[in-house]
């Protein structure tokens, strides 16, 4: 990241994030006096509250057609809600609405991080799968290794499997 902004001839760079803001956000008192004694108190984090996804730049402020904010239904964490779906929805139709390439800048949030396609491990049921994996990917193995001694070899070679999914249509779209 360093790097891109220091290069003036790199592309813009877009910062998105989600968050939340309830209802009754507010100063735990307000309309005091001076002294700040008495003033109304207002009920902290309870009732309905929205859900907001926005993306913009330094020199550009907000991206107008990135705005998503919508009512939660939970009351818990809003990541129920704000989850891999509808991000990725949100999303790809944030760069549908680009016209030029960007650096787009976000979190690691775990639905903004998922794999292009899923790394076998100790949960990889069958051998089968991992041998295909490996052969999906040209990576040297022997069919007659065990299940642990095949994953081994996965894990050595884990970085052929790095690839995000939003990533992956990032390029695609010219990002």
């Amino acid at each position: 990241m360093h790097n891109v902004r220091n290069d003036s001839l790199s592309r813009p760079v877009i910062y998105l994030d989600e968050t939340w803001v309830n209802a009754d956000q507010s100063p735990k008192f307000i309309w005091q006096s001076s002294t700040n004694q008495g003033g109304l108190k207002v009920t902290l984090g309870k009732g309905s509250r929205l859900i907001i996804c926005h993306a913009g730049t330094v020199d550009q402020g907000f991206i107008l057609s990135a705005q998503l904010v919508f009512q939660s239904k939970s009351t818990v964490n809003y990541h129920e809600e704000m989850n891999s779906e509808v991000f990725k929805k949100w999303f790809l139709n944030l760069l549908r609405g680009l016209d030029d390439p960007h650096v787009i800048v976000m979190d690691n949030v775990s639905y903004h991080s998922a794999y292009a396609e899923n790394i076998p491990s100790t949960n990889t049921k069958k051998k089968a799968g991992i041998v295909a994996q490996l052969l999906k990917k040209n990576i040297p193995h022997n069919t007659t290794k065990s299940k642990p001694e095949l994953l081994n070899i996965v894990k050595e070679h884990k970085e052929k499997y790095r690839a995000y999914e939003l990533d992956q249509k990032e390029y695609k779209m010219g990002h």
